[in-house]
């Protein structure tokens, strides 16, 4: 996903599908924002474990630094707190997903910064909603050096496990943007 430096190309020369991948495709990704959204609405009942909010991620090579932010909406009735996690998945299975070094994280709501600082390891900074049944809005920050080739996926959970639903809408997004390759 780095830059491609594309040749000059001559009268004849055969462009497949995979030069104009590489050349067009591939090098304008390098150059840009990336922006994806959450494509399902996901629930968690009852369970402190993560899981991914799907759609949620982009891809990322070992040694990229990156910067995101991700505004996320969710429903937590009653005492349901949420967490919330950034964290590569690799793309060799016998890669271990504990590889990114972070060095800015936080999560907020519209009452102002709740975590910042220096996190190391995965990103995993804990959220606490309101109590009543009324939407919020969470925006999860970050920056980070990828150690292995994956996907950056944020992943919500329970801070708490209670038997009432904590709901993470689908038009949650995130914006990332590549600072060095």
């Amino acid at each position: 996903m780095g830059w491609t430096t594309p040749p000059t190309f001559a009268t004849n020369d055969v462009i497949t599908a995979a030069n104009l991948n590489t050349y067009i495709r591939d090098n304008q990704n390098f150059l840009k924002w990336i922006f994806v959204r959450q494509t399902e609405e996901e629930t968690i009942i009852s369970s402190t474990t993560f899981i991914n909010l799907t759609g949620m991620k982009f891809p990322v090579l070992s040694g990229e630094t990156w910067v995101f932010i991700a505004t996320i909406f969710l429903d937590a009735i009653g005492t349901a707190d949420v967490k919330f996690k950034a964290t590569i998945i690799p793309r060799d299975p016998t890669e271990t997903a504990a590889t990114t070094t972070t060095s800015r994280c936080g999560v907020s709501t519209g009452n102002g910064l709740l975590a910042a600082g220096g996190c190391s390891g995965a990103i995993d900074d804990s959220l606490s909603v309101a109590t009543t049944d009324v939407p919020e809005t969470a925006v999860v920050t970050g920056s980070f050096t990828a150690a292995v080739d994956g996907d950056l996926q944020i992943m919500a959970a329970q801070n708490t496990s209670i038997a009432t639903t904590s709901t993470y809408f689908q038009t949650s997004s995130m914006i990332a943007l590549r600072l060095s390759a």
